[in-house]
């Protein structure tokens, strides 16, 4: 490796240390932890934190249901078994990570599995 790519090794780590407290787009979670809509105004490398990995997975299963158009189509479709799937996802992660969350990961993927439980059952009717 090149001392050139150390030096851009070296910026993208300490850009990624950098506070975040100013940043609009941080949440109790410590990081962007919703739909993320990137502008030109933003770095390249925009970090995921565990609220924002859940989140981007109900979005999936909300996108399953049938409750949000497919980002990438624009349409509406539902695709009960991938919704499932998904919830069964999280409810594993749940279950595999107790005792290691924060109290707000652990809050968020509480009220997550819950909403998407009854998204389920709404869809299944």
């Amino acid at each position: 490796m090149s001392s050139n790519d150390d030096s851009v090794t070296e910026k993208k780590a300490a850009k990624s240390n950098a506070s975040t407290v100013d940043d609009p787009r941080v949440t109790p979670l410590g990081g962007n932890a919703g739909v993320h809509i990137r502008t030109d105004e933003e770095p390249d490398d925009v970090t995921i934190d565990f609220g924002a990995f859940l989140v981007s997975m109900g979005t999936s299963c909300l996108v399953n249901l049938g409750r949000h158009a497919d980002p990438e189509t624009g349409n509406t479709s539902t695709d009960m078994d991938a919704a499932r799937q998904m919830i069964h996802i999280l409810e594993m992660l749940r279950d595999k990570t107790q005792g290691n969350l924060t109290h707000e990961e652990e809050q968020l993927l509480t009220s997550l599995l819950h909403d998407l439980h009854i998204a389920y059952a709404e869809a299944a009717k």
